[in-house]
C-alpha cells in the first residue's frame, strides 16, 4: 500500500503551491496579514491569561489544558503523560496540535485567533461558528454568541463567556472597516468548496451506486452509502427524506453536504479533503482518528484507513471492493490528476 501512496516531492510542491494560490485571494482581505507563527502565539497567550496554573479533580487541568485532551491529542505521551508535567513549552506544543486541527494556520488574522479561542472552548460551537460567518470575523463572533446562548447551562455562564468575547474583540482589535472588505474574494472560496464538495460527493455516489440495501453488513437499511440511521441524525426532522428508499441523487447530495460540513472538510486542503470526506461517510470513528494521526499527510491516512478496514472480520467479504476504492481515492495523489483538477477552477 505505501508503494501506491508514496508522494514524490516535486508532487507536494505542486499541491502546496496550487493550495497557497487558491487562498491568496481570501488571505488578501487584511491590509497586513499577520505571519501564521505570530497568529499563534498570539492566540496561545490569550487562551492561557488566565489559566497557567494546575487545578486538580477527576479531570485535572494545567495552562487550560485537561487530562483528556492531553490524551486526545499526545496518545503516546511524547510530549507529557500528565497535564502536571506541562511547562509552557509543552502546552504550546499541544496548543499548536490543537491550532492546525482546527484550521487556524489556514486562516488569515484575525479570524484564525477568534476561531482558535472558540475551538478550545467548545470546538462544535466553532465549527458551526466559522461554516455561518463565511470568513468574516464580525459575524462569526455575533455567531459564537448566538450558539452559546442556546446553550441549557449559558445563565450559569453568562457572564463569564461574554466578557470573553469582549476581551477577545479587545485583543484582536477587531472593527468595521475589515468587515466586508472583499465580498468577491469570500465568494471564490465559497465557489472553491462548492467545487471540492462535487469532486468528493460524486466520488462518493460512484462508489456506493444508488442501489438500495435493506440491510447493509447488518445495519440497516441504506442507499447511496447513506444509512437509515444516518439519515436521522443529518435530517431528523425528514424535511429531505424520511427514509433512505425516498433518496435520489439530488437528496443524497443535500445528505452529504451536511455530512461534509459536520467532517470539516471545508477546513481540509485537496487532497485531503476528499479523502477525509469518503472516509467520514463509510466510518466517521476512523476518519477522525485518520484524520488526527496523520497529521495532514494524505499518505499515511490513507495507509491507516487500510490498516484498519483489514482488522475487519468483515474484510474477507468486502476487502476487494474497500481497496479499490482506496487505489481510487490514491489517485488524488498522483501528478497527472492534480494538474488535471487544478485546470478546472
Amino acid at each position: 500500500m505505501s508503494k501506491v501512496l508514496k508522494i514524490s516531492s516535486a508532487i507536494n510542491n505542486q499541491i502546496y503551491s496550487s493550495e497557497k494560490s487558491a487562498q491568496s485571494s481570501f488571505s488578501g482581505i487584511l491590509d497586513s496579514q499577520m505571519l501564521e507563527n505570530e497568529a499563534f502565539e498570539k492566540a496561545f497567550q490569550f487562551v492561557t491569561r488566565n489559566n497557567r496554573g494546575f487545578v486538580s479533580g477527576k479531570n485535572p487541568m494545567k495552562f487550560g489544558i485537561m487530562q483528556s485532551t492531553l490524551q486526545d491529542y499526545d496518545p503516546h505521551g511524547k510530549i507529557a503523560k500528565n497535564v502536571a508535567s506541562l511547562d509552557e513549552n509543552k502546552a504550546k506544543l499541544i496548543y499548536r496540535k490543537i491550532w492546525e486541527r482546527a484550521g487556524c494556520n489556514k486562516m488569515p488574522y484575525p479570524l484564525s485567533v477568534i476561531h482558535f479561542d472558540t475551538y478550545v472552548q467548545r470546538p462544535s460551537t466553532a465549527i458551526e461558528a466559522l461554516k455561518k460567518s463565511k470568513g468574516q470575523p464580525s459575524l462569526y463572533i455575533d455567531t459564537r454568541k448566538r450558539l452559546l446562548s442556546n446553550l441549557k447551562n449559558y445563565h450559569t455562564h453568562s457572564q463569564m463567556w461574554n466578557n470573553n468575547i469582549t476581551q477577545l474583540m479587545q485583543y484582536v482589535e477587531l472593527n468595521k472597516p475589515y468587515e466586508n472588505k472583499d465580498a468577491v474574494a469570500i465568494e471564490k472560496e465559497q465557489k472553491d468548496e462548492d467545487y471540492y464538495f462535487e469532486i468528493a460527493s460524486s466520488f462518493v455516489l460512484k462508489q456506493e451506486g444508488s442501489k438500495f440495501v435493506p440491510n447493509d453488513n447488518g445495519k440497516g437499511p441504506s442507499k447511496f452509502g447513506i444509512l437509515q440511521s444516518t439519515l436521522k441524525i443529518y435530517d431528523p426532522d425528514g424535511n429531505i427524506a424520511t427514509h433512505v428508499r425516498e433518496l435520489n441523487d439530488y437528496k443524497a447530495k443535500k445528505i452529504y453536504k451536511l455530512i461534509w460540513d459536520d467532517a470539516g472538510c471545508e477546513n481540509l486542503q485537496f487532497p485531503l479533503n476528499i479523502i477525509h470526506f469518503d472516509s467520514f461517510v463509510h466510518n466517521p470513528r476512523n476518519a477522525r482518528h485518520s484524520l488526527r494521526i496523520s497529521d495532514g499527510d494524505p499518505s499515511i491516512y490513507l495507509e491507516n484507513r487500510s490498516a484498519f478496514l483489514q482488522s475487519l472480520k468483515s474484510y474477507r467479504y468486502f476487502g476487494k471492493a474497500w481497496e479499490n476504492r482506496l487505489s481510487g481515492l490514491s489517485k488524488f495523489l498522483q501528478d497527472g490528476v492534480i494538474i488535471n483538477f487544478r485546470k478546472k477552477i
